[in-house]
Order: C-alpha cells, then structure tokens, then sequence
C-alpha cells in the first residue's frame, strides 16, 4: 500500500512538473518570436479611425483630413508626394494646436510656415497642421503613426488639455487587476489578454457627453477624483508620447515636443473639493468665505491671510489656491501668485486645462530620447505674460490661444528652429515686424470667436468673465448681425446668461456682505438653473 502511495505521489509530481515545464516552454518561445513590447494600446486600444483620405487634384494625389474631429469642413488637403527641396513639418496635437476656433489662416501653424518661407531661401517649408478637436495623446499617436506615410522631416507635438475628457475606464474587477498584474510579467498572459479582452475605445466618435455633462452640473470626474485612475491617466498620456518619440527617431523624424501652456490667471477651477467634515469643514468654510468678504472690500492683505489659513486646514480645494493667488497678485507678490495659480489648476477635479505634472512628463521624455527636441511654450507664454502669469491676454479662454499668443508661438517658434536646426539660414525678423506682415485680423472683430469664447465661459461656470465678455459682444455687435434673423437665438443666450450671472453674483456678494438674504441666493440660483436646462442640456458640447 505504502509503496502504490509513494508511486501515485510520484506520477503527480512528474504530472505537475510537466505541466509547469510545458508552461515554461510556451513562455520561452513566446518571448523568443514575440518580445515583450509594452504599448499604450494594451491599455485602451483605440479601433480603427479614418483621418486621412487619398484623393486626386488635379491631376495629383492629395491626402485631405476627412476626420470631423480634425475640422474636415475646411477641406483642408496636402500633396501626397512632398515636392523636392521641400521640408515637411506636421503638428499634432488638440483644438489648441489646431487654432481653433480661429480661421485656418490665422493658426499658428500657418504663422509659422509664412515665417520660415520669408526668407526666400532655396527650401520650401510645408507646415502641415493634423490636430484634432478633443483628441488626448493615446488619439494623438494614432494619427502621428498615420502621417508617418506622407514623408514628415519633423513632427510639432502639442497636447495635454484632454487627458480627463473621454471617458473610459482603467480599473474593472479584481479579476481584471490580476490579469493585468499577470500580463505585465508573463509574456503568454500578455497574449492571451490582448486576444480574448482588452478595452477599445471608437475610433472615430468621442465618448464626452458624459464628460461635458459634468462641467456644466459641476461634478467630479473620476478619471482625476480617483487616485488610483488618475495615475494611470499620467501614465497613459506618458506612454503615448514615448512611443511618438520612438517612432519618430526610428523613422528619422524629428520630434519636437511642447509644453502645454495655460490660463493660470483668469480661468477659475471648475470643481473644487472639500473633503473636510464637523468642525473642521465649519472652520474652513468661515475663513474661506471672510477672505471672499475681504476680496469685495479691497482688503487684499486681510483677504490673503484667510485664504492662506483655509488652504492649511483644506489644501485640496482648488478655489481656495486661485483666491490666494489672486490676493497674491493684487499685493504684487506674482512669484508666489503663480505657484498658487498653478495648484488651482492643478487641484480642478474636472480639468479642461494639462496639469503641470504633464509638462514634467514632457520633458524627462526629451532627456529620455536623444534627438528629441524641447519647446518650452509654457516658459515663452509666461515671458510675454502680464506679470509673468497667462491670462486672457494671451489665452481666449482656457487653453486656446489669442491672436497676440498664436503669433508669439509662431514667432517663437520660427527663432527656436532657426538657431537649433536650421544654423540660422532663415533671415530673423522682430515680433512686430513679423505681426505686422501677418494681416490686420483681430480676435475681438471676429464674433464667431468671441462667442465662442462666450459660450466656454458658460460652460465652465466662469461667471464674471461671462458677463464682462457678454457685455462687450452685446455692445459691438454690428447692426448687420443683430438685424439678421439667424442671429437671434445666439444673442438671446448672451443677454440670458449675462442677466443670470449678473444675478447671481450680485446676490453672492451682498450676502457675504452682510446685505442680502439666503432668498436672494436661492432665487440667483433657480435663474440659473433655468439658463443651463435651456441652453446647455445633456449632450451639448
């Protein structure tokens, strides 16, 4: 019996070790004919998306931008074959590197290609512009591995501002975590996961409904209110841009990478968290609302030390940052108002704007890849700020740029490649000269942009720039465009929002001061309920 017992173990034994020793044999071979390769699409792939389609010109091939998010309404097209003598640049990247909601024309890529072709040089410099409304990296990379076809020299990067914008989802269930845990040692689970489930996101619609939602109810989104999820958008958009970076250097494209510049000063976060409880929420919410009540009456000083107590107790609030910054500002300490405008943004639970953590990912991705290039366009735009801090003189709204910021940045730009890659064949010419040969189009004549930038500033709860922004349209506007009937529903919803806003700001600040009634403040409200259910309902972006 003893000894049936010892050769049964034996067989299972021997079972067992031929098992794990098959296992081994297959994770062998895999790794040997299929290396392990890590990639952001084994995060969320992304389906096939259509961007590009091939189509004769007179008698030539072009390839046009067909993609709706890529602005396939300005039938904008390039050669397929790049013409000798030629340098090819392409930038990617969202709406603000693609210039919107500005004409194509008026873009800073546009600016940029008119600056390096000023000089009339035996070059000819192609600056084509393939950035995308909404797209975040993982979308961007995509269409960067499509472009790779139309023989690019050199590649601008530029995006960040929409990390938090689609939804979609890193965590699933605890069996999904193991899996994953799994697959990121053993190449076999990595297979095995990629073939029978791993998420894809369309690849040619956008999941935001959900998201622009949240900004107009003014909620969390859990992509950023999550610590977990959060860390994983960070390296996300990490991944993405390293694989860009190697791509591009194994195709021998230059890849230039920008930092993502900012509103710090007059974009206000637009969902701010208190996370304290009992007393401590009473005792924050008292000295955040004295230091609002110091701000009415000019007691900046007075208002700055509130606000520097209420961060101490709650330094997750974001609102509590932008208003000592701005107290900050106002006692011109803009050393320290621009930190604190920057832990504002940074700390907004549904972001429109890159964190400043981004911009430190794009620059270790630089020092990481040799012959990638640096443009540190959040440096420049602080340079050319009033104060030093990004406001509405250089930013439309949160991230676009202005006319003044589109032509500093092209500007800018143009310089920076004439002294790193170009060894100074381009004759330079002064930003005002430059500015000047560029036309007389203005942002503040051009209405489709101001409400534009009207109707951001509703979206995102900015109130006060609303209304200063909705004044000013209402007075401008010419009597062609307020006598024509298409217009009306336009100019109803600018006199709508500034009479709900003005309402409720002016009920706030008289409670505060001690003039008003909690009636007033609920009234102030119920007007702009009534604003957001006609004019922003679920879906409208």
């Amino acid at each position: 019996m003893a000894l049936r017992n010892q050769k049964t173990m034996l067989f299972k034994i021997i079972a067992i070790a031929a098992v794990v020793l098959f296992f081994v044999l297959i994770e062998i071979i895999v790794r040997i004919f299929s290396p392990a390769q890590k990639s952001s699409n084994d995060i969320i792939a992304i389906g096939k998306m259509d961007f590009f389609t091939e189509i004769q010109h007179q008698g030539e091939r072009y390839i046009r931008i067909t993609n709706k998010y890529g602005y396939s309404d300005q039938n904008f097209m390039f050669r397929a074959e790049k013409k000798p003598n030629t340098i090819r640049i392409f930038c990617i990247g969202g709406s603000a590197s693609a210039g919107w909601p500005h004409p194509m024309e008026e873009r800073f890529s546009s600016y940029l290609e008119k600056y390096l072709n000023s000089s009339g040089g035996s070059k000819k410099f192609e600056v084509i512009n393939c950035s995308a409304h909404g797209f975040a990296s993982y979308r961007v990379k995509n269409v960067f591995n499509e472009l790779l076809a139309y023989e690019p020299d050199a590649v601008i990067v530029w995006c960040g501002n929409n990390e938090f914008l689609e939804d979609r989802r890193y965590i699933a269930s605890g069996f999904r975590k193991v899996v994953d845990k799994l697959a990121a040692k053993i190449r076999t689970v990595q297979l095995l996961k990629k073939a029978f489930y791993n998420p894809q996101l369309n690849g040619n619609e956008l999941d935001v409904a959900q998201s622009f939602w949240k900004k107009v109810q003014q909620e969390a989104v859990e992509l950023r209110s999550n610590p977990e999820l959060f860390e994983k958008v960070k390296a996300h958009y990490r991944l993405s841009l390293q694989e860009i970076a190697e791509e591009a250097l194994k195709n021998k494209v230059a890849p230039l990478f920008m930092t993502v510049p900012v509103n710090l000063r007059d974009w206000e976060p637009n969902v701010s968290v208190c996370n304290l409880r009992g007393q401590d929420s009473l005792r924050w919410a008292s000295l955040f609302n004295e230091g609002r009540k110091e701000i009415l009456t000019n007691n900046f000083f007075e208002a700055k030390q509130s606000f520097s107590k209420a961060v101490k107790i709650e330094p997750e609030h974001a609102e509590s940052w932008f208003l000592l910054a701005k107290t900050s500002e106002m006692l011109h300490d803009t050393v320290n108002a621009k930190m604190y405008y920057s832990q504002a943004r940074d700390l907004d639970y549904n972001p429109f704007r890159a964190l400043s953590s981004f911009n430190t990912i794009i620059k270790q991705i630089v020092l990481e890849n040799k012959g990638a290039v640096l443009f540190n366009a959040d440096s420049i735009f602080s340079a050319h700020a009033q104060r030093r801090i990004p406001g509405f003189d250089l930013m439309l709204d949160y991230v676009h740029p202005t006319r003044n910021g589109n032509v500093i940045l092209a500007w800018e730009m143009a310089n920076f490649l004439n002294r790193k890659v170009f060894n100074g064949s381009i004759t330079p010419v002064s930003l005002q000269e430059f500015d000047n040969s560029l036309g007389d189009y203005r942002d503040e004549k051009d209405v489709l942009v101001q409400t534009t930038r009207f109707s951001l500033c509703c979206l995102t709860h900015q109130y006060k720039s609303a209304i200063n922004f909705g004044t000013w349209i209402l007075s401008n506007l010419s009597p062609a465009y307020l006598n024509d009937p298409e217009n009306l529903p336009e100019i109803q919803k600018i006199r709508d929002g500034v009479e709900a806003f003005s309402m409720f700001c002016s009920a706030e600040d008289k409670f505060l001061l001690e003039k008003g009634s909690q009636r007033d403040i609920n009234a102030a409200k119920s007007r702009l309920k009534l604003f957001y259910q006609k004019y922003y309902p679920y879906g409208t972006y």
